[in-house]
């Protein structure tokens, strides 16, 4: 069943880094490098499965140029499908620009988010024939209110589960109805205190886990995961009832970034693969400390991930 594809919504974004080669002056002229490096939530989903051996299609934009070209190339050549790509004059590339002091820590940053009008009308025309031979949706459901709608409408037609990642909770806060629609949600442990008026960001694992389990109740959510950075994560699956605590693996820390992208990844791939939610969280923990003790920000290619 591994290869049969996921299908995954969601943008790209270039990231501009220029890094200080001497002391940062916030309003004068400094010299140092420049670099461009391809990014985004759902660019760095789309390379986690790759690399732990599940085929993506990968449903997007990005702008027409070298960058765009880079980027699409990057994906196609570890075999993630970008035939449901859209390609666009401008806006449909996200940009962060961030500039980082000779000590390397963040001085300042600009993002521009991509045109999602854009992928909004793309949806409406290709969501239906791009989820046609997918076995699961990832789908970030917080880019707007109408490819929420577009895209889980079109999953519950092909009888095929999606699986949401938050963005900004810019459309969960006002639309919580979408979750009972969801196979399974993940998010941090602050974005579930948003979502359900608690504050969660001091509590441990067996404080939270009760919650979750009356909240999943309360609002019938099929599935649900809390991580909690290096307290692990709790989880609990409503239909089956099934809940717990996975806590996390043994890391030697070198850069966090990415961490909650390779867990929903591995985590997602597991659940596609018919395993319980239980084993599911325990694969998106286990990819998760391998990013952890990696300066990437997606895993390294793992041969036989789920054999193990």
């Amino acid at each position: 069943m591994i290869n049969k594809k996921l299908a995954l919504i969601g943008t790209c974004f270039t990231d501009i880094k220029g890094f200080a080669a001497s002391a940062y002056d916030p309003v004068g002229r400094n010299l140092g490098s420049i670099e461009y490096v391809n990014g985004g939530v759902a660019r760095n989903l789309a390379v986690n499965c790759a690399h732990i051996g599940q085929p993506v299609e990968f449903i997007s934009m990005a702008d027409i140029g070298l960058q765009g070209d880079r980027m699409l190339e990057e994906l196609a050549g570890k075999g993630i499908g970008v035939s449901h790509v859209l390609r666009t004059e401008e806006k449909g590339t996200g940009l962060w620009l961030a500039i980082l002091n000779e000590k390397g820590d963040l001085a300042g940053s600009i993002s521009q988010a991509p045109d999602l009008t854009l992928l909004e009308k793309h949806l409406a025309q290709c969501c239906r024939e791009a989820l046609a031979d997918c076995k699961g949706l990832m789908l970030d459901i917080d880019l707007n209110e109408a490819i929420a709608d577009i895209a889980i409408s079109e999953a519950e037609k092909l009888s095929i589960p999606v699986y949401g990642v938050v963005g900004n909770l810019s459309v969960l806060l006002s639309r919580p109805d979408l979750l009972k629609r969801l196979a399974c949600f993940i998010c941090n442990e602050i974005e579930a205190g948003k979502l359900f008026g608690y504050d969660l960001k001091d509590q441990s694992p067996e404080q939270v886990l009760p919650l979750l389990e009356k909240e999943s109740a309360s609002r019938r959510l099929p599935a649900m995961v809390i991580t909690m950075g290096s307290k692990g994560s709790v989880f609990c699956d409503f239909s089956q009832k099934l809940s717990g605590i996975q806590t996390a693996y043994p890391a030697k820390v070198v850069d966090t970034t990415g961490a909650g992208d390779a867990f929903f990844s591995a985590c997602v791939c597991a659940l596609s693969l018919g395993l319980p939610l239980n084993k599911a969280v325990e694969y998106g923990a286990k990819l998760s400390a391998k990013v952890i003790e990696s300066s990437e920000n997606v895993c390294l290619p793992q041969t036989g991930f789920f054999d193990s």
